[in-house]
């Protein structure tokens, strides 16, 4: 981006960047918490209706590579955001931590979880920005 762009396209892209990205590696993560924590035999995760219904039978250990995307991809986000910003480099990683905030809070509600995960995804959502800032250098 050139310096002649304007300041608020440049936070614009900023945070689109961070939220894709960001998108991008929470997917990744919890592909690969799939290869290492496969769900239960005949569970389509495709389907919300089988995952809402097998929600309240999964073992904890399915739930933790969930967390560590929940954590990894708005950490990254929020680091790139910072690093794109133009200013407050901390203001662009909150939106964009506020942004998986918000989407995680409509999977919970859609979607039955453990108290205590709806508890840890919501710490990582705001620990998020804070770690993407110290990454970026800002």
């Amino acid at each position: 981006m050139s310096s002649s762009t304007p300041p608020i396209i440049r936070s614009i892209i900023a945070v689109a960047a961070g939220v894709f990205i960001g998108g991008i590696a929470t997917v990744g993560v919890e592909a690969l918490g799939h290869v290492f924590v496969p769900p239960p035999a005949g569970l389509d995760v495709t389907n919300p209706e089988a995952v809402r219904g097998a929600m309240a039978a999964l073992p904890t250990r399915h739930f933790f590579p969930l967390l560590l995307a929940y954590l990894v991809g708005p950490t990254l986000g929020a680091a790139l955001a910072a690093r794109m910003a133009p200013s407050r480099a901390r203001l662009h990683a909150a939106v964009v931590g506020g942004v998986f905030a918000v989407g995680g809070l409509m999977n919970f509600m859609s979607i039955p979880h453990p108290a205590w995960f709806v508890v840890a995804s919501m710490l990582a959502f705001l620990a998020a920005p804070l770690l993407g800032t110290r990454i970026a250098g800002r």
